[in-house]
């Protein structure tokens, strides 16, 4: 896969999580994994920015590198952080959440 494919990948995996972590927060009450949507809409934006930046310029690189690795482990982080805080917190929640909670985090991770 070039760098095309795993950008558009990214940006795709926002549509499946949004109604996922949507429906989980408003069923079980919870922040997470909903507050997820937060870097998963960041890094979605960002790689269609970076789609678009490089269609319009010939570049071999659109923008420096170090932007790109500090951008990507800001939302690497976040997206971890929701992860680690969802996996904690599903010890409280009924079966149904915890498989909600399941189906909605796995965007998350495919994004990371």
């Amino acid at each position: 896969m070039n760098d095309h494919s795993l950008r558009l990948l990214t940006a795709l995996t926002f549509i499946p999580a949004f109604p996922l972590c949507l429906a989980h927060g408003i069923n079980s009450g919870r922040a997470v994994p909903a507050v997820g949507l937060v870097p998963l809409a960041g890094s979605a934006v960002f790689a269609i920015f970076l789609i678009q930046w490089k269609k319009q310029r010939e570049d071999a690189t659109p923008v420096h590198p170090a932007i790109l690795y500090v951008v990507d482990s800001v939302l690497a982080t976040g997206l971890m952080i929701v992860l680690v805080y969802t996996w904690v917190d599903l010890t409280w929640v009924t079966r149904s959440q915890t498989m909600l909670a399941a189906y909605a985090t796995f965007p998350l991770l495919v994004n990371l």
